[in-house]
């Protein structure tokens, strides 16, 4: 009778696990739906943040390169993903909802995946449904919820990948199959280097996590192969994108800090 009863657990608790997970997809899915169908909002403060995110998306567009061709404080990948919004919604006015729409469906899979494969479900909905909602959130998380702004939207869309990769290295999986690890280090590996291009400090945070968990993980030669297979897929992309000019990177970052 015992076994019994144990199996019957471990079923309810599969159980309330995919149920728990679909819901937060769906709620997820539907809060960056609603991003999408409300479009641009009024900038309450900060309104000339948005003209430089719309300036860099805009000579991505036509192939002014950031750090290669003009100087530029903000991660390559902040104007990759306000070119693709531009192209998207075909209008500069909603590029910005747009890209922030972007990073919460390629956020929310992972953030999914990351949460309901170590967490508890109630704690992995939280943590899902937080980061989600960080990602597109259209004001700063230090302000009101009325105060709209796309100032600084590149940390927000960082929360949401520092938050995946901080997940997946610091949290034991408490799910595993053939390829877990694999998939571990892919995610952790891109998230981490995408950061790199999106803010370098966001970057250089999650390198710092890297390390200083790499000596309590008990990870198999799948994690740290996949991780530094997705990192330098990511470096070579923007590489060839940015004509190789990573010297010209550094050197707008050291003037920035």
């Amino acid at each position: 009778m015992g076994e019994i009863d144990n199996r019957r657990m471990t079923n309810a608790s599969q159980r309330f696990a995919t149920a728990a997970a679909v819901l937060c997809a769906l709620l997820c899915a539907a809060l960056i739906l609603c991003v999408w169908w409300t479009g641009a909002v009024p900038q309450i403060v900060f309104g000339h943040d948005l003209m430089v995110l719309l300036e860099g998306g805009w000579k991505w567009k036509w192939g002014f390169m950031p750090h290669i061709d003009y100087y530029s404080p903000f991660g390559a990948l902040t104007f990759l993903l306000v070119a693709l919004g531009i192209d998207l919604s075909g209008s500069m006015v909603h590029a910005l909802p747009t890209a922030t729409c972007i990073v919460g469906t390629v956020a929310l899979p992972l953030a999914l995946y990351a949460a309901f494969t170590r967490l508890h479900p109630i704690v992995a909905f939280a943590a899902v449904v937080v980061l989600i909602a960080a990602a597109v959130a259209p004001h700063e998380l230090r302000l009101p919820s009325e105060v709209w702004s796309y100032a600084a939207v590149y940390n927000r869309w960082a929360y949401a990948l520092f938050g995946v990769a901080t997940i997946i290295i610091a949290v034991p999986p408490a799910i595993s199959w053939k390829w877990s690890e694999w998939v571990d280090g892919l995610i952790a590996g891109a998230c981490v280097a995408l950061l790199i291009f999106l803010k370098i400090s966001y970057g250089l945070l999650a390198v710092g996590v890297v390390i200083g968990f790499a000596p309590f993980q008990r990870r198999n030669l799948g994690y740290w192969l996949g991780a530094l297979l997705a990192g330098t897929v990511v470096v070579l992309l923007f590489g060839a994108v940015l004509r190789w000019g990573y010297p010209l990177l550094l050197k707008d970052m050291q003037i920035a800090s």
